[in-house]
């Protein structure tokens, strides 16, 4: 089992991967890494269990790191290890499913603690995971992707999350993301977002309603956040999609 280390602060970094007795925790190798990027390299290269990141960094920061993992790595446990005592990223946290929200500074002592009990949810996770295997070796998976289909389509203008699917479906939420990417080629989120963008071009297309109402009826909850993404998949603004219909 490994763990990643991700902070902008070097010293910071280096001192929680040399000041921790890994070897007690059952952690193979402790890696570290000082921006968003390097971080990426190391999944990419490395198998990491364990992800221990700061918030605040430049060129990318823990939020946003988190949520790549989230995507591409679901089975990752996360923890954050920041001086920020600040309830907007105390809530991603909670949506991003982090394992424990830590405040620098952290005693190593108490580190251990977390990470070690980081190390048993790893461990849980891959025991619920295998039986999930044998399960679906035994019954097949298409079904469940149908139903993960509907119920995403029956609650597109809600606030998605992902342990809500997994529960409508029987499954863990990692593993949950690790399947539909596997079956469909395509992540979680992304499929959401399509769909979403699929269902806010109808609505211009086919009413007069107010671009904000479309954003909300189609499941965004910032207008900002719709415009821009519906402009980074169409390559116009909705505004300016409308005025093609």
């Amino acid at each position: 089992m490994n763990v990643l280390i991700v902070d902008d602060d070097m010293l910071s970094a280096d001192g929680v991967a040399q000041n921790i007795d890994w070897k007690s925790l059952g952690i193979l190798q402790a890696y570290t890494a000082y921006s968003m990027k390097k971080a990426m390299e190391f999944f990419e290269n490395y198998q990491i269990e364990i992800l221990i990141c700061d918030i605040e960094m430049p060129r990318g920061n823990g939020i946003e790191l988190m949520e790549w993992v989230r995507e591409n790595r679901p089975g990752v446990v996360c923890i954050f290890l920041t001086s920020y005592h600040d309830f907007e990223y105390a809530r991603n946290a909670v949506r991003l499913h982090v394992f424990e929200y830590c405040l620098k500074p952290c005693e190593y002592e108490k580190l251990s603690e977390v990470i070690l009990g980081a190390v048993k949810e790893v461990r849980k996770n891959q025991y619920s995971k295998a039986d999930e295997i044998g399960r679906f070796l035994e019954d097949g998976s298409s079904t469940v992707i149908s139903d993960i289909k509907k119920y995403i389509a029956d609650n597109l203008a809600c606030d998605i999350s992902r342990n809500e699917i997994a529960k409508a479906v029987h499954l863990s939420p990692d593993y949950l993301t690790s399947l539909f990417r596997q079956k469909t080629g395509e992540g979680l989120f992304e499929y959401i977002l399509r769909k979403r963008i699929e269902k806010s071009e109808l609505l211009l297309k086919t009413t007069d309603k107010p671009v904000t109402e479309v954003a909300l009826l189609s499941g965004f909850q910032s207008i900002s956040y719709f415009s821009r993404q519906f402009k980074k998949l169409k390559g116009c603004s909705p505004q300016s999609y409308r005025k093609t219909r």
